[in-house]
């Protein structure tokens, strides 16, 4: 009997990683295909090197992280490796930005190629997570630093990155949210809270493809879906957050 082919997560950075990480967790090696090489947790191969296989479940993680720089880049790739995938009979999911987002420039490939191909699609709203703009934030304040915010950020509702790796992995598709509604000043609230020295009123991310996708995201009240665990609120997942960043 041949062996099922390896889970494949194409993408290595926020949402792509996270993946990789609940996959590896359910005892399941994965093949990562990243721009860059990482510390997956589970097997690294470059875009030259991919070699896929019939029937194989595969994740398209692009985006939509702090620095969004995959949009671009794997657009490019997008349709001829959907194209390969659907002649493999391959289990495609693929995970991006939200349409409201789509007029930031580096994620108009993604979304071109998966209108071109039936392929599923979850959509996604700004993400936080280990290595996210509010984990910088958070360290800076707590040495006493100013942070700078984006005050004319309109109201958004960011999601943890694990939720949204859950939701990938249970091949959900349509939009999802995030379960708070932000502000920047309830954002900065929820940092300063706390925190240790003096800060000014000025909001992260600031400038970055996040920030302006935020300004077009505006928040909507989406359900979470039933067959879904409840989303972790962001305050929640700011007390998972270590006191010192590791290594230091």
């Amino acid at each position: 009997m041949t062996p099922a082919p390896p889970p494949l997560v194409i993408g290595g950075g926020l949402l792509g990683s996270a993946i990789a990480r609940q996959l590896h967790a359910a005892r399941t090696t994965p093949l990562v295909c990243s721009r860059t090489p990482r510390a997956h947790p589970g097997l690294w191969c470059s875009i030259r090197d991919l070699s896929l296989q019939r029937q194989q479940q595969v994740w398209i993680a692009v985006g939509p992280g702090p620095q969004e720089s995959g949009g671009a880049v794997w657009g490019r790739f997008l349709p001829d490796l959907l194209s390969r995938l659907l002649d493999a009979q391959a289990d495609v999911l693929c995970c991006g930005p939200l349409p409201a987002a789509l007029p930031c420039d580096d994620l108009a490939a993604f979304d071109e190629a998966t209108r071109k191909f039936p392929v599923p699609v979850l959509r996604l709203p700004l993400l936080f997570g280990n290595d996210s703009p509010a984990r910088a934030a958070l360290t800076a304040l707590r040495a006493g630093e100013t942070v700078w915010i984006d005050r004319d950020l309109p109201p958004f509702r960011p999601l943890w990155v694990e939720d949204a790796a859950r939701a990938a992995l249970l091949r959900h598709t349509g939009e999802l949210q995030g379960p708070d509604t932000f502000a920047a000043d309830d954002l900065l609230d929820l940092l300063a809270a706390g925190t240790p020295g003096r800060w000014r009123r000025r909001l992260w991310p600031l400038p970055s493809p996040a920030a302006r996708r935020a300004r077009a995201q505006r928040a909507v009240e989406a359900p979470w879906p039933d067959a879904l665990p409840a989303p972790l609120p962001f305050k929640n997942w700011l007390g998972r957050l270590p006191e010192k960043p590791s290594g230091r």
